[in-house]
């Protein structure tokens, strides 16, 4: 996925701010991947979470039970930049690989895991996803999605 954060200030810090979850999920409702930094269900992906106090792009998966600790994909979130997602999950692996690019600034971070993953038998759909933690409308710009996959 590739996404501008289009507003330049906003985003917030605590309860005041906003959730973003980019990557797969088997849920089907938005508010579920944004409503908290540790949502229901199974998914892998990379978010961004005031509510935790992130201040870089972390890096997540969940197995409907458990979420792993938030990796830090040592990416800083800010405001007017310019992001590529990448989520990769080889089918029958038992590794997930995570990736975010700050297109605006060139810094690169990678995650990977083999701990606590989706139920391998859950039908999970790309996901990308800002959820706001008040009434304040916040935008988010994207330029593609791209999903691939052997099935």
């Amino acid at each position: 996925t590739r996404f501008y954060l289009a507003d330049a200030a906003g985003y917030g810090a605590g309860a005041t701010g906003a959730n973003f979850f980019f990557g797969q999920s088997d849920q089907a409702v938005i508010t579920t991947m944004t409503a908290s930094a540790n949502p229901a269900g199974n998914y892998a992906g990379i978010q961004y979470s005031t509510s935790r106090g992130d201040t870089n792009w972390m890096c997540v998966t969940k197995n409907n039970v458990t979420q792993l600790p938030p990796v830090s994909s040592g990416v800083a979130f800010t405001a007017l930049d310019m992001y590529d997602v990448y989520v990769y999950a080889p089918s029958q692996g038992t590794t997930i690989y995570m990736q975010v690019n700050n297109d605006t600034t060139g810094t690169t971070g990678t995650c990977s895991t083999s701990t606590d993953l989706p139920i391998a038998t859950t039908a999970m759909r790309p996901q990308a996803f800002l959820g706001t933690l008040t009434t304040t409308a916040r935008s988010l710009n994207f330029e593609k999605m791209y999903v691939e996959t052997d099935r």
